[in-house]
């Protein structure tokens, strides 16, 4: 079931009503029944995988406490018995018991993810060396099926589990109420990637209808599906043709493509982001904020802190840290120091945890070689970055460069879109030749034998009208954005205003929006 089909149209209005007239004690036990019915709608199949996660993750983090509960009653009972060494093998031994029951479950979780997603892509590389080497080994391709949102409650459930490992809160004592946790209807599909101790006591306590979350939820679902139906669908359209043939198109043409794949990614997810903060909004309930304006970024690494941010701060967290601060992260400084550049190996440790953090990301997004080099590409520019920040800012006092200045600040949100721009070609193109033949005609603005037209078959001038115009609502709502909060200014205007915008929006949707009743255009996300 997906936020652009019929059948949610007919679900979100049914489950919202019911969530408020059913007694507020089982409300969580009526949104753990609707989750499930809106996960499991699309393939009764996925609900084993969805389980399995749940109860494997709600048994090791009971399995934690009891071991943290066993280290507490031990030292208190034996306080002023045990010499200071028997307390530390004591607790010693109970964190290694720990450790092996994380990385037990973690990689159990992982592994499942990583077979469903990556096995026939390992199988069709290793089948294709076994070949150019004339060796009659070989792996077998299965028909495998990737069940919808696995990598999001996936890394949702590993997230709790780690933060009770660390003792950021104790395990959730109720499996039900975990099993609401990692599967909230509006957030399984796409995320955002919540965290336990934000999201679990919204989903547990109590809810009265609320006119004003009703309204801003509503607002920002409409808003979502504008970006969707009116922006990204119609762009997709044009996306999707020239890489079908991205031969006949001239190199300033796939820069346009480029260009416009950007804008439609943005649309497509951040829109599905404000469709699932919306219906949650109207329950009472606040999901964590997933964009902030990325294309206003001065710099990639500020580009991946507004962009898809519950998982950047999720890698950041449970990898990166744990990397650069691990054993092998600080004696890779402790050699950089004595072979190196004290300013080059202070920072070998992140270069350590950057690397890991980017390769994991490109893989986390598919499992094709288009998808790594995505990853490795934005590790480069970031790390690269870094070592190089220390000669920019020399370079910039040298020629009196104000960080402040508009046009330097420009220049830079320009330079870091056009290094997006590039990374979103490797991302959509369906494999690397692809990539690379887009980025080759674009660098020599090449020329086809036979050139054709972005104006022709399914995306008209009608459709480049709708597509410049929406963009430009876009723009001017993200501008906005940054110096009030709109919707807070819209309800202090006048009720007639107010619905004009309303109908406006609804009325655009519904006519301008690419819509399908019978085949509604995925998200781009759902194949992750």
């Amino acid at each position: 079931m997906t936020f652009n089909s019929l059948n949610f149209f007919l679900f979100f209005p049914a489950a919202a009503m019911l969530y408020f007239l059913v007694p507020q004690k089982y409300q969580w036990v009526f949104l753990l029944i609707s989750s499930y019915f809106f996960y499991l709608f699309a393939n009764m199949k996925f609900g084993f995988f969805l389980i399995s996660t749940t109860a494997t993750t709600f048994f090791a983090a009971k399995a934690l406490g009891a071991v943290s509960d066993y280290q507490k009653i031990t030292l208190l009972q034996n306080k002023g018995v045990f010499s200071k060494e028997q307390a530390k093998e004591c607790k010693a031994i109970c964190k290694s018991r720990k450790k092996r029951i994380v990385a037990a479950v973690v990689i159990l979780n992982f592994g499942i993810l990583a077979f469903l997603k990556y096995f026939n892509f390992l199988s069709a590389n290793f089948n294709f060396f076994a070949k150019s080497i004339h060796s009659s080994a070989g792996l077998p391709v299965l028909k495998l099926i990737l069940p919808l949102g696995i990598s999001f409650y996936t890394f949702q459930a590993m997230g709790y589990l780690i933060d009770v490992y660390r003792g950021k809160y104790p395990p959730e004592q109720n499996p039900a109420k975990l099993a609401l946790f990692l599967s909230f209807f509006p957030q399984i599909m796409e995320g955002p990637i919540g965290r336990y101790d934000d999201l679990a006591h919204q989903l547990y306590e109590p809810h009265e209808f609320d006119y004003d979350n009703a309204k801003y939820g509503l607002q920002l679902m409409l808003w979502g599906y504008f970006k969707k139906v009116v922006i990204a669908d119609r762009a997709g359209i044009l996306v999707n043709t020239v890489y079908s043939s991205y031969q006949s198109y001239s190199g300033f043409q796939l820069a346009i493509t480029a260009v416009v794949y950007a804008i439609q990614i943005y649309a497509d997810f951040s829109g599905y982001i404000d469709i699932a903060t919306g219906a949650a909004q109207f329950m009472g309930i606040r999901l964590a904020q997933n964009f902030n304006r990325p294309y206003f970024s001065k710099t990639v690494s500020e580009f991946w802190r507004r962009w898809h941010i519950t998982l950047g701060t999720w890698f950041k967290d449970y990898l990166f840290y744990p990397l650069s601060l691990s054993k092998a992260g600080l004696n890779l400084g402790k050699f950089g120091r004595k072979h190196f550049h004290a300013d080059f190996a202070k920072n070998l440790p992140a270069i350590f945890g950057l690397s890991i953090v980017w390769l994991t990301t490109g893989l986390w997004h598919g499992a094709d070689w288009h998808y790594i080099v995505y990853g490795v590409y934005y590790g480069l520019l970031i790390i690269l970055s870094m070592l190089c920040k220390p000669v920019f800012e020399k370079i910039n006092n040298r020629l009196n460069v104000h960080p402040e200045q508009f046009g330097w600040k420009l220049f830079r949100v320009a330079r870091t879109f056009f290094l997006v721009c590039l990374g979103f070609i490797l991302f959509r193109a369906d494999n690397l030749p692809t990539a690379f033949g887009v980025m080759r005609s674009i660098f020599l603005m090449s020329r086809p034998a036979v050139g054709t037209s972005l104006l022709n078959g399914d995306f008209t001038k009608t459709d480049l009208l709708f597509f410049v115009l929406s963009t430009g609502i876009l723009l001017a709502v993200s501008l906005l954005q940054r110096k009030m909060n709109l919707r807070e200014t819209l309800a202090q205007k006048s009720t007639a205003v107010r619905w004009a915008v309303y109908c406006t929006a609804a009325l655009s949707v519904v006519f301008l929006g690419v819509l399908s009743s019978n085949d509604p255009t995925q998200f781009i996300y759902f194949q992750f």
